[in-house]
């Protein structure tokens, strides 16, 4: 069998003729969701202990800073959020070797001052109740798992149309979709859902609600151990 994350990246893989399809198994990478509901942290201690300014939206991203997470299309997309929300301050956890050319790309940009890289942390699941949007702008994603996270917590998400992403985010009703390297799509998606905080809090109550047991770490191991048996009594079924 080959387990994929998402019936979505069964579905491509077997486009690329990789496999037949009733060799695919969807499993998805699961986490601990009784650590990110409910979080205990208080919001405005949070940002204050972050660093961030009291006011002002927070737009959110967490993952590698590698050319495949497409962070550079989101610092893109800023100078349109902040022609119209000036306060916005735009946050990336995550380290990488990217850092560097994105803080010059944001320099470039002229929103260093709206922009924090914070590198690796401990605490993401508080740092995350401290959002008010989360952005995923990956270029191809098995299945995202921050954006898991994310939802766990009760983000709307605005995220790329890619890889396994559509099996996880529900446009129209969780998040926003848009295609990938478009920051104009991107920036308009953040502004639509910053314009009307009752769509953005709707869509984050249904985000919440949408990450039951599939996506629990103990699911994903009760799964892969149903698999392994059913393989293994294919090729060892009882005698007689």
């Amino acid at each position: 069998r080959i387990v994929t994350l998402t019936d979505r990246g069964a579905q491509e893989h077997v486009q690329y003729r990789i496999a037949a399809p009733d060799k695919f198994v969807t499993i998805p990478s699961g986490i601990v969701l009784s650590a990110f509901r409910p979080i205990q942290a208080d919001p405005a201690v949070k940002r204050n202990e972050l660093g961030l300014p009291t006011e002002g939206p927070v737009i959110g991203t967490v993952g590698r800073l590698v050319p495949i997470k497409g962070h550079e299309w989101l610092l893109k997309a800023a100078p349109r959020v902040l022609a119209e929300f000036p306060r916005a301050t735009f946050v990336f956890l995550g380290e990488g070797p990217l850092l560097g050319r994105l803080q010059q790309l944001a320099a470039g940009l002229g929103i260093s001052g709206h922009v924090m890289f914070m590198g690796t942390r401990q605490d993401v699941p508080e740092c995350l109740a401290v959002f008010d949007l989360f952005a995923f702008p990956s270029l191809n994603e098995g299945m995202g798992r921050a954006l898991i996270e994310a939802m766990a917590v009760g983000l709307p998400a605005v995220a790329t149309r890619v890889g396994g992403i559509p099996d996880v985010v529900a446009d129209g009703e969780t998040g926003l979709l848009v295609p990938a390297r478009d920051e104009a799509a991107l920036a308009d998606a953040l502004l639509t859902l910053l314009r009307d905080p009752a769509r953005r809090q709707a869509y984050g109550q249904a985000a919440r609600r949408s990450m039951d047991e599939r996506f629990d770490v103990k699911s994903m191991v009760r799964a892969i151990d149903r698999l392994y048996d059913v393989v293994w009594y294919e090729k060892h079924p009882p005698a007689g």
